[in-house]
């Protein structure tokens, strides 16, 4: 039985295979993301971010509050 380990290339495959591209940014241990890919509102600029050591992500927007991990995330 193959477990999912989280490796910090996974939150950038992610980023690019959602087309995020340039609207990223690392700050700190996160990988900050411009728009969530879940509420998609860019009214509340960089709120979704992934923790790099970790690979937990939350969106920090209260309308939104989509939080999770990166097997949430391949899920969704």
């Amino acid at each position: 039985m193959n477990i999912y380990t989280f490796q910090v290339e996974d939150a950038y495959r992610f980023a690019d295979f959602i087309g995020a591209g340039n609207n990223v940014k690392r700050s700190g241990s996160e990988l900050v993301f411009r728009i969530c890919p879940y509420c998609r509102s860019g009214k509340d600029k960089g709120t979704f971010a992934i923790n790099l050591g970790t690979g937990a992500f939350n969106c920090k927007r209260a309308s939104c509050g989509a939080k999770g991990n990166m097997l949430t995330l391949a899920k969704d």
